[in-house]
């Protein structure tokens, strides 16, 4: 389950987002699960595919912010999931898991084909529901998560070698969610469809908040300030 230190509380009661652990306020971060339910990959439009993740994030009170980490036949996963490297963010930020785990540290290592924290060289699956469970579905020769996208990023689209193989298509590619391989965005292409699989879910850009000072801080130090305001009038 997920670990309640790692968490803090955003302005709604109802929405818990995650802060990994070793943040300050200000840093910026992302978030990454996998669905707990599964999905068909027969819509070629990727916003089905943004808004069935968003409702897993809705049921866990995430917020709001989610994409799917998939390719359609117009728009690759880099791309909705806007984790190009360079401009405002340069290499990109670090990306977690739900339990605070560092997936990887920027846009950069996402998409080189591992999910490898280079300055450690741990390795992290996305493997982590929206409720904070672990996905331990076994691997076959098929994957267990929708992807429709090449390792790379590349969907369909992205030249030879790279046909009908994104969402929407007869046969689409798929993913595990126990690998930090390639394997983790590209297993297989054998299941057709109308096949049930997972989706992997990425968070918008983040940001720590600041720490606030509790009411009873305030009242204590409002009662410290008035004494010494009183003191100092009765010298």
């Amino acid at each position: 389950m997920l670990v309640l230190s790692c968490f803090s509380l955003s302005a709604s009661a109802s929405t818990v987002v995650p802060v990994p652990p070793g943040l300050s306020p200000g840093d910026e971060y992302r978030l990454v699960f996998v669905t707990s339910g599964s999905t068909d990959a027969i819509s070629s439009n990727i916003a089905d595919y943004n808004t069935f993740v968003q409702s897993f994030a809705d049921t866990a009170g995430l917020g709001p912010g989610w994409t799917a980490i998939a390719s359609t036949s117009t728009v690759d996963a880099r791309d909705n999931t806007q984790t190009s490297s360079g401009g405002a963010y340069g290499n990109g930020i670090p990306i977690y898991r739900l339990d605070g785990a560092l997936v990887v540290t920027d846009y950069i290592d996402l998409w080189d084909g591992f999910l490898l924290n280079p300055a450690d060289g741990v390795v992290t699956p996305i493997n982590i529901d929206e409720q904070g469970s672990l996905v331990n579905d076994a691997e076959g020769a098929e994957g267990n998560v929708w992807t429709g996208t090449k390792s790379g990023y590349l969907t369909g689209d992205g030249g030879a070698g790279f046909d009908n193989e994104e969402l929407g298509t007869a046969t689409p590619v798929d993913g595990y969610t126990g690998a930090t391989s390639p394997y983790w965005i590209e297993k297989s292409q054998q299941s057709p469809q109308s096949s049930l699989k997972r989706i992997y879910a990425m968070s918008s850009v983040l940001t720590v908040a600041p720490i606030p000072i509790p009411a009873a801080g305030w009242l204590f130090v409002t009662a410290i300030a008035g004494t010494i305001v009183v003191k100092r009038k009765n010298r």
